[in-house]
């Protein structure tokens, strides 16, 4: 790579950086906690003072679902469509709204754990009945040898 070609890579990962920031978090050091990055590195970053790290694109698609594609070439959705409707931005959410979703969550595994003691009930009476069925089955059939 030459050095034009280096830095025209460079300046477009600092401006694709900066439309993540500035769309999802009102600092840098929350941008920074979201990727797992010190908040001082990133500010160089995006200062153009220093490279971004080549795993870095990795970390967005895994940390805040950003579409690797649109990454790589800048064209496409910034985002993937969520994968799953529970997805959470904790990064950007309230310490109240993060104990509804906290209760929440604690409600359905209460809820989960109840359904899992009714159906372990039910798998052990159908058990029964079929231990029950057999143990008639094998009586039929020695009546009917015998």
């Amino acid at each position: 790579m030459t050095y034009n070609q280096v830095n025209k890579n460079s300046q477009k990962i600092d401006r694709l950086l900066k439309i993540i920031k500035e769309s999802e978090f009102k600092t840098n050091a929350l941008f920074a906690k979201a990727i797992k990055m010190s908040p001082s590195y990133l500010s160089e970053v995006l200062n153009g003072k220093k490279e971004p790290p080549k795993y870095l694109g990795l970390k967005l698609e895994k940390f805040l679902n950003v579409n690797i594609d649109w990454w790589e070439t800048g064209v496409g959705a910034v985002y993937l469509t969520p994968k799953d409707s529970s997805e959470f931005d904790f990064a950007n959410t309230s310490f109240a709204d993060k104990d509804k979703l906290i209760l929440n969550l604690e409600t359905q595994v209460a809820e989960l754990r109840e359904d899992k003691k009714r159906l372990l009930k039910e798998l052990e009476e159908y058990k029964a009945k079929v231990s029950g069925l057999e143990l008639e089955l094998n009586q039929t059939k020695r009546r009917g040898t015998a």
